[in-house]
């Protein structure tokens, strides 16, 4: 099979996406698509506004449909990441969609017994190997299994998002019109002078500094999954120029791109590290695990900085 990663992606309608990850970190988020995150070596901490939990190796955590999360890996740990967007019409859909199944974390042995061999399948065989259909469908049927599981669990309480939370949705779902910072604000009910100091406040970063870290580490995944010329990478990220985009990749990964994109040749892990945003992450204390899945419900949802 000699088509790229991303004809794939888009030949198979955009349904499944996965990916073999090291220093997986990334700020508060959300997006369309459920998502489920494999720790195959070190650990992790996942945080929800609702929850903070330390993922070990050999669980796996289960995060729905337009859910604020983050993580935050020990350096160097390992993990299999899969997304899968629906079409609408499968028969797990309504139950992995109500809210009180939003993020689950299930060991090894509450896991359902098609996740043993998704994994296997995803972490030994070469690439050109795997069958991007079958995937789908051991996903299909790994989310039957866990709609099955999820609607046993007792429910969360249902928690409408505040301002920042509106904002990460509309984020989210608005990836074309990242730089329009005044209809984002307007989705969260704010004005921009407002959004953007509650957003600092809230993330310990500017909403400027946010998008370019979304958008860097797209240009990484590029790097590491495409034979795309970095020229065309700026191009698709947006950049008005390659200065820039160095400039910025430089500033969020400490390496120029292509260094990065070097050194990532002989890895078949796509590498999340950057010194600056780990920095940060470790710093903000709602992120700190006190014991296992710890309610956050009267805890506040970002730190001032």
């Amino acid at each position: 099979m000699d088509s790229q990663p991303e004809e794939l992606f888009q030949r198979f309608g955009g349904e499944v996406a996965y990916g073999l990850v090291q220093n997986l970190m990334y700020p508060e988020h959300a997006h369309r698509g459920y998502e489920i995150i494999c720790m195959l070596e070190g650990s992790a901490i996942i945080y929800t506004p609702e929850r903070v939990m330390r993922v070990k190796p050999g669980q796996m955590v289960f995060i729905s449909e337009h859910v604020i999360h983050g993580y935050l890996a020990q350096r160097d740990a390992k993990s299999l990441i899969l997304v899968y967007v629906p079409r609408g019409n499968e028969a797990f859909v309504p139950l992995l969609s109500a809210k009180r199944h939003a993020i689950l974390c299930l060991d090894e042995e509450q896991q359902p017994v098609i996740m043993k061999e998704l994994r296997a399948t995803l972490t030994r065989l070469p690439e050109e190997q795997k069958n991007f259909v079958s995937v789908t469908g051991y996903i299909h049927f790994l989310l039957s299994s866990m709609a099955q599981y999820a609607d046993k669990q007792p429910p969360l309480p249902v928690q409408t998002p505040d301002s920042f939370g509106r904002a990460l949705l509309a984020i989210g779902q608005s990836v074309s019109h990242l730089d329009e910072e005044e209809n984002i604000a307007r989705a969260a009910g704010l004005s921009k002078y407002y959004f953007s100091r509650m957003f600092c406040q809230r993330m310990g970063m500017s909403y400027s500094t946010y998008i370019a870290l979304m958008r860097v580490d797209a240009a990484r995944r590029m790097m590491t999954q495409t034979h795309l010329s970095i020229e065309e990478i700026v191009t698709r990220c947006g950049y008005a120029s390659q200065r820039s985009f160095n400039r910025q990749f430089a500033a969020i990964v400490e390496k120029t791109p292509r260094q990065y994109r070097q050194e990532s040749q002989n890895s078949k892990f796509f590498d999340y590290e950057s010194p600056s945003i780990r920095k940060l992450l470790e710093s903000r204390e709602n992120w700190k695990v006190v014991s296992p899945q710890v309610p956050m419900t009267d805890r506040r949802c970002g730190a001032v900085f």
